[in-house]
């Protein structure tokens, strides 16, 4: 993990060639020792610091088969998700399992109240998804950066969206 904190403030040249480099050296290690959780999430965020968005998808998706109790690995798999989706393109059903999971595991999760949200709007159920989005306001800081764009998202539901 150093490595990669070390590696994300080299310039973008270096950084792309030194990260491209550990990525395709412990991808070929993972390929042997499929069963290492902290290997495939640090595969995870190394393809996600190189703009290789699918490829972290399924690094994330591998992690959460190998710990899909972890809400760490199955928010950061349905970050992953987000990353890769189009505006107005159907979430995938996995997301909404995904969303399921981490709110079974922490039902006060901000991210799965958020995630949640989605998922629900996304199957059309607005009065669901408007009821995670005002607990999600009720629970972030009054100064939190993302209560604007909770309550865009509300506002949203209230026109029709």
């Amino acid at each position: 993990m150093a490595d990669l904190t070390a590696a994300a403030r080299l310039p973008l040249a270096k950084r792309s060639a030194l990260l491209g480099d550990k990525a395709q050296t412990l991808a070929a290690r993972l390929r042997h020792e499929s069963g290492d959780i902290k290997g495939w999430t640090v595969l995870a965020q190394a393809y996600k610091l190189l703009g290789d968005y699918p490829q972290s998808l399924a690094a994330w998706r591998q992690a959460a088969a190998l710990a899909p109790d972890n809400e760490g690995v199955l928010t950061h798999y349905a970050e992953a998700i987000l990353a890769l989706q189009i505006d107005g393109q159907k979430l995938p059903p996995e997301f909404a399992d995904l969303t399921r999971r981490i709110r079974v595991l922490d039902p006060k999760s901000l991210e799965g109240m958020f995630f949640g949200g989605l998922a629900e709007q996304d199957a059309g159920n607005v009065s669901a998804a408007r009821a995670l989005w005002e607990e999600l306001l009720r629970e972030l800081p009054p100064d939190s950066p993302q209560r604007t764009e909770i309550q865009r998202r509300l506002d949203g539901l209230a026109d029709g969206g």
